[in-house]
């Protein structure tokens, strides 16, 4: 392989530098207009790599494979997630309070306990149990 020192590049004729095979950049690159990138793409090789996104994401995210990625860790979670509507075709879980200020169910399955606590009424159409209580 062989190294070429320049400090400026501009075309031949036309408006663009091709490049066939691979470009190796050793330092800092920066582009002053829009990048686009066709084919696979990797950002970063180890998971102590970081990205930094300062845009705003003008697109859907949208996994590769149905059902075969996460968005966070148990060791590395997300801290708020701010949306207007959640919906799911499994589980919603949580191992904290949920809050809100509207439910809505058509089915409610709480585990067995003693007593219920609400600083206002609580109400429903019906209330089921064993009538022990």
């Amino acid at each position: 392989m062989s190294t070429l020192f320049v400090n400026t590049i501009y075309p031949d004729s036309g408006s663009s530098v091709s490049i066939s095979g691979s470009l190796i950049i050793s330092q800092s690159l920066i582009v002053a207009d829009n990048i686009t990138m066709s084919g696979s793409i990797r950002l970063g090789d180890s998971n102590t790599d970081s990205i930094s996104l300062t845009a705003e994401i003008s697109s859907s995210v949208i996994p590769d494979a149905t059902i075969t990625y996460d968005l966070g860790t148990t060791a590395k979670q997300w801290n708020k997630l701010h949306v207007a509507n959640i919906t799911a075709s499994d589980n919603i879980s949580s191992s904290g309070t949920v809050y809100g200020a509207v439910g809505q169910f058509d089915e409610l399955s709480l585990p067995p306990f003693t007593s219920i606590t609400a600083s206002g009424g609580i109400s429903a159409t019906s209330f089921v149990g064993d009538g022990s209580q």
